[in-house]
């Protein structure tokens, strides 16, 4: 950097004084000159630092995960059918490089570069208002995505959710991906093991009955997991489970322990949208507590490691939890650690954390050529709570 610099800072002296002898201009003294140079030298020396870049950086994409659509009475799981057409045509002329989920988990598997803005769009819960007001939009545009679905609730036929006949419509679809929650759509994490395996046995068996094949792709309800489940998930064969903790998805990245960024429509501005679409990695290592399930804890404390490379920024990083003002936060080299003091553990509790960089993006987005990106990570933490149906079912906070 500092050849760089001294390079530059030459080619404009010789500049200002090949100026002086073309032009032949005898009163411009060497005061002028002296300016020049200054200004040449302010130039050069308040040009930003580049910012830090890590190997996960061009590695990366961005999950999305909708609900309920048009369901205005649910604005905790809902997007606003204005809103969701909005970011559609966001990502049809924003320069988005929409792929399927397999696709992309292919990508990440084998580290492949991928794109800016590269996104995947999957739906959880197989809503009758997605059928409605989301899915013809996106059959129609070709856009692929995933849907997942409860077993359950389509053998109920129950209100509000899609059927078997419509569930067999879509696996035709070249353009659809499905994918299973645990057949009975509650907060699994905290069930007993024999629960949690009946509950996903079935779900296997069901799919297998209608669509002829083993399911891959599990979500879990409510975006809860654990160590247990994820455990269980992966002996029972699914290859990647999809949680509801937000931030982009890259190489590192526990296979069944896959964030995704939720929209819900007082999350669901352009601007948001633009932002977390084009988020880049904030990987953290040594992390406490070690799992999300906080049943039996009652006092809240959290910690992780950044990578080197981001330790000149370490100050810029905030984090952020959900239903709390800002915790305290203890910067100690690259390690950080967080408390709640003298607040009690909700049932869930997001905790997002956050970077800003600066790094070129498109003159499109948020209208600036060199528009602030964010490093970003988060995690979802829950303790056993009294079972809710899932209509009325608030997911976390998505406080940032």
């Amino acid at each position: 950097m500092i050849f760089s610099n001294f390079f530059m800072l030459t080619f404009y002296i010789t500049a200002i004084m090949q100026y002086n002898q073309i032009m032949h201009f005898k009163f411009f003294n060497k005061a002028a000159s002296l300016c020049l140079y200054m200004i040449a030298l302010n130039h050069i020396t308040s040009a930003p630092a580049k910012a830090a870049t890590l190997p996960q950086d061009n590695k990366k994409a961005v999950i999305l995960t909708y609900h309920r659509i048009g369901e205005d009475s649910y604005p905790d799981s809902n997007i606003r059918i204005e809103q969701f057409n909005q970011q559609i045509e966001e990502l049809e002329k924003g320069g988005y490089n929409i792929i399927a989920l397999p696709e992309l988990l292919d990508a990440i598997a084998n580290a492949k570069i991928l794109p800016p803005k590269t996104i995947a769009i999957t739906l959880d819960g197989a809503y009758e208002s997605a059928w409605k007001n989301a899915i013809p939009t996106l059959l129609d545009k070709d856009i692929p995505f995933t849907l997942f679905y409860a077993a359950n609730k389509a053998d109920e036929n129950a209100a509000g959710f899609m059927s078997w006949k419509q569930l067999k419509k879509l696996k035709n679809e070249k353009t659809v991906t499905l994918g299973v929650l645990p057949a009975y759509y509650n907060h699994t994490a905290h069930l007993s093991g024999s629960a949690i395996l009946a509950s996903l046995n079935k779900a296997r068996s069901r799919h297998r009955e209608y669509f002829g094949e083993e399911v891959k792709y599990i979500a879990y309800p409510h975006g809860e997991t654990s160590n247990s489940l994820i455990k269980l998930t992966q002996s029972q064969g699914f290859t990647a489970g999809f949680t509801l903790r937000s931030g982009p998805y890259y190489p590192g990245i526990d296979l069944y322990d896959i964030p995704r960024f939720s929209i819900t429509e007082d999350f669901a501005d352009l601007e948001r949208f633009q932002r977390i679409t084009n988020t880049l990695p904030l990987p953290m290592g040594d992390i406490t507590p070690n799992d999300y399930d906080l049943s039996g804890v009652n006092t809240f404390m959290a910690g992780f490691t950044i990578p080197d490379a981001l330790a000149p920024q370490i100050d810029s990083l905030n984090c952020f939890i959900s239903g709390y003002n800002e915790p305290l936060l203890n910067r100690l080299g690259t390690r950080i650690e967080i408390r709640l003091d003298g607040h009690e553990i909700g049932s869930r509790m997001r905790l997002n954390c956050t970077m800003p960089e600066n790094a070129p993006r498109n003159e499109n987005v948020l209208g600036s050529d060199e528009a602030l990106q964010w490093r970003w990570s988060g995690m979802l933490f829950h303790k056993e709570q009294e079972e809710s149906s899932p209509q009325e079912d608030e997911l976390p906070a998505l406080q940032e």
